[in-house]
C-alpha cells in the first residue's frame, strides 16, 4: 500500500482549524506584553489644574507678600520675572531666586508657536534648580502677565 492508495470509506475531509497552536501564539504574546509594559511606562510630569482669576488691582490678599517666579518661553527668548536671560544662565539665577521663595512655585507660560522640546528644556532645568511647584500658565493674551505683580523681598 502506498501513501494515497489508502481510500477511507464514508470520511470527510478535515475542515476545522487546529486552535491549540493559535492559543499557544496568544498566550505568549500576553506574557510579552505583560513584561514589559512597566519597562516601556515613563514617568511624566503631574499636573494640577488650578483656576486662579485676577482681581482688582486694589484688593489686598490675605496671603504673605512672596517674590514670585515667572518664566515666559517664546520661540526667540526666555525671560525671568519679565527680563530676558539665557538658557545656560537661567539654573543659576533661578536657584538664587527659589532660596529667597518659600513656597518654591515657579509659573511658567509658553507663547505662541514654541517646541516642546524648549519647554521640556526649560521644566527639567525649574525642576533641577529646586522648584518643588511647575504652574503652567495658559496666557496667550498677557492679561495675567501685565497684572502679576514681580514683588522683590525687601531689605
Amino acid at each position: 500500500m502506498g501513501i494515497g492508495s489508502s481510500k477511507r470509506k464514508g470520511s470527510n475531509p478535515i475542515t476545522s482549524i487546529n486552535v491549540a497552536p493559535l492559543v499557544d501564539v496568544c498566550l505568549v504574546l500576553v506574557i510579552i506584553f505583560m513584561v514589559t509594559a512597566p519597562l516601556i511606562a515613563q514617568n511624566g510630569i503631574l499636573v494640577n489644574s488650578i483656576k486662579k482669576e485676577v482681581g482688582d488691582k486694589g484688593q489686598k490678599s490675605s496671603q504673605p507678600e512672596v517674590e514670585t517666579i515667572y518664566l515666559k518661553v517664546t520661540a526667540k527668548k526666555i525671560e525671568l520675572n519679565g527680563s530676558a536671560i539665557r538658557l545656560s544662565k537661567l539654573s543659576l539665577k533661578l536657584r538664587e531666586l527659589l532660596e529667597l521663595n518659600q513656597e518654591k512655585t515657579v509659573y511658567i507660560n509658553a507663547v505662541g508657536k514654541v517646541r516642546y522640546g524648549r519647554v521640556v528644556d526649560v521644566l527639567d532645568i525649574t525642576r533641577q534648580s529646586g522648584a518643588r511647584r511647575l504652574a503652567m500658565l495658559n496666557d496667550q493674551e498677557g492679561l495675567l502677565e501685565r497684572t502679576l505683580v514681580f514683588r522683590k523681598k525687601r531689605r
